[in-house]
């Protein structure tokens, strides 16, 4: 399985931000370190049953600077909708 992370920072920052550079840089690898085995961990060994493929998923973690706010999305790419529809269903219970 193949696991990307795209970290992205936006926006104009304040005066006196709540989070610094650092502070932003150390936000992402914590939340690197805390999804990866988290999503590791629930699509171990998921394969397609019909065409064998792994799943890949891509994790775009943006910063917006200005509004000081992080959101997170997931996006999956599979051999097959049904396979996607698999996949999705079993991220959905990452706890």
């Amino acid at each position: 399985m193949q696991i990307e992370f795209d970290l992205r920072v936006s926006g104009e920052e304040h005066a006196d931000p709540y989070l610094d550079p650092s502070d932003v840089e150390m936000l992402f690898n914590a939340t690197r370190a805390d999804l990866r085995p988290a999503i590791e961990r629930k699509l171990a060994g998921v394969r397609c049953a019909e065409h064998g493929a792994e799943p890949m998923v891509r994790v775009v973690v943006s910063y917006d600077r200005e509004a000081e706010q992080m959101d997170v999305v997931y996006t999956v790419e599979a051999c097959c909708q049904p396979f996607l529809l698999r996949v999705v269903q079993i991220l959905h219970h990452i706890g």
